[in-house]
């Protein structure tokens, strides 16, 4: 079949081909996620599991705090400024942008130093882990080195770059750190993020400085100026973001009180599980779906199309995965980690149904970002972390480490419908029909998956998933073979990637 040449399909093949770029890279970035849980729980255990979980749970929060969005709003503006082809203007964006982040990344790395103490018993009950504390100060600064790199790659669309660079990083991140956990096991745990810091800088500025940048002149008095309207915007990003993080941590900690660290370590699981996956997805789209929209904010209509056909996408290529992945839960587990982690399997499989309704917010959220609505994107991104924290802590004597699932799937439903009556009343969006035809598709065989693991075993669980799947997948491959040719897409893909 040839491609479909129609407008509709020519947008929403742009889209599937710059998702099967990035997305190739998503799919080894699993791979190897997939084989870094597997070493943490045969190496470390659940209990190792659990204090590397909590160990990045502090450096992603550090790393939040102090980004200020800049790798969002950074990205967003060397978008526009490349899209005018004023070579003098992007260099002054890029150069302001490396100045800011390596003042934050400064400060970030001493205040962790310098609380070290603190940090520790916050998050472990005692100071046993502050020198660990100190030493991850180390990728905290390299981090924000990173991400002005890769902002330059994301902000001038250079996709093919940064799925090569994430494979690459992947790949040495995981052979380094698997040698590291072999020999010195859980005390090896802040040298293997630290050795990954490292190799991720080194590799995407590789790539960076391939894209041709002219030398700016720009004192440090202007470039603290122009910085602050993309800390202005990054700002909200920051704080949603630090608001997520934070509750992350929250319920990492308070599931820590309450039920020990292996508890926290089939939490973790279920969360990698839950959200690697799919994020993997929705990174291989945002990677070119961001710095295009940001590009029509002012069209009001172009947004609207724009949001539907990318949605449409969303749904096609995840939701088939999600029912996968619920029908076959009892196998995924013990796969991805080992046996010793059967409790995960049942906050999995909430968490993989709150996943449907992630998948048609997620879209949206990027309205508030392109049109710069930082407060309103800021509201709904608070509301949904306050919904899971609360959820969890008030349901934890009823449900037990089960709640987690539970609050994970009702914040995102609420969110959903927060989210999708604001963009509305901001750009009069609504869902197209296609959206509607494939969530009254979706819907039924998402609802039938979920009762199949709950309540249904032996061979007819698996018969019934297997069908469940196969429908699923049947309707998504329909739809995607009427927007672009899969043969085609691979040739595509290869020639990009390999």
């Amino acid at each position: 079949m040839s491609e479909v040449h129609t407008p509709e399909a020519n947008s929403k093949g742009q889209i599937l081909k710059s998702t099967a770029v990035f997305g190739s890279a998503q799919v080894i970035i699993v791979l190897v996620g997939i084989a870094r849980t597997k070493i943490l729980a045969i190496l470390l255990g659940p209990v190792g599991v659990g204090i590397s979980g909590l160990y990045q749970s502090v450096l992603d929060l550090f790393k939040t705090s102090s980004g200020l969005g800049l790798g969002y709003s950074g990205v967003r503006d060397i978008a526009e400024a490349a899209s005018t082809k004023n070579t003098k203007r992007i260099a002054e964006v890029i150069l302001v942008l490396k100045r800011w982040l390596l003042v934050t990344g400064v400060l970030a790395a001493l205040v962790t130093i310098i609380f070290r103490n603190q940090i520790s018993h916050a998050t472990f009950g005692d100071a046993a882990h502050a020198g660990s504390f100190a030493l991850l100060s180390i990728p905290l600064f390299l981090s924000a080195l990173t991400t002005s790199q890769s902002a330059i790659l994301q902000g001038f669309r250079r996709i093919t770059d940064m799925a090569r660079s994430i494979i690459l990083a992947a790949i040495a991140g995981l052979v380094s750190s698997a040698a590291i956990y072999y020999f010195l096991g859980i005390n090896g745990i802040v040298l293997a993020l630290i050795i990954a810091a490292v190799i991720e800088l080194i590799i995407t500025w590789f790539y960076s400085k391939k894209i041709k940048i002219d030398k700016a002149s720009i004192t440090i008095g202007k470039s603290f100026v122009e910085g602050k309207a993309m800390v202005k915007l990054g700002f909200f990003m920051t704080i949603s973001l630090l608001a997520s993080t934070a509750s992350m941590y929250f319920v990492r900690s308070f599931v820590a009180h309450q039920a020990g660290l292996d508890t926290v370590g089939y939490f973790i699981a279920a969360w990698t599980i839950s959200s690697l996956y799919i994020s993997a997805i929705f990174n291989a789209m945002a990677a070119d779906y961001f710095p295009r929209l940001s590009a029509v904010q002012r069209d009001v209509t172009a947004i609207k199309k724009m949001v539907n056909d990318q949605t449409d996408i969303a749904l096609l290529l995840t939701v088939p995965l999600i029912v996968a992945m619920i029908c076959f839960i009892d196998v995924l587990v013990p796969l991805f980690y080992s046996r010793a982690f059967d409790k995960t399997a049942t906050i999995l499989t909430w968490q993989l149904a709150g996943d449907f309704f992630k998948v048609l917010s997620w879209p949206l959220g990027f309205i508030l970002l392109a049109k710069r609505k930082g407060t309103i994107f800021l509201c709904t991104e608070i509301t949904w972390n306050v919904l899971f924290c609360s959820l969890t802590f008030f349901g934890w004597k009823l449900f037990g480490i089960e709640v987690t699932g539970i609050a994970f799937l009702l914040a995102y439903f609420f969110y959903l419908v927060l989210v999708y009556i604001v963009v509305g009343r901001l750009v009069q969006f609504e869902w197209s029909l296609r959206v509607w035809k494939a969530i009254m598709i979706f819907s039924p065989l998402l609802v039938l998956s979920f009762f199949t693991a709950r309540f249904l075993n032996g061979s007819m669980k698996f018969l019934l998933g297997g069908l469940l799947t196969l429908i699923a997948l049947a309707y998504s491959y329909v739809q995607l073979q009427n927007i672009v040719d899969f043969k085609s897409l691979r040739r595509h893909m290869l020639k990009k990637v390999f």
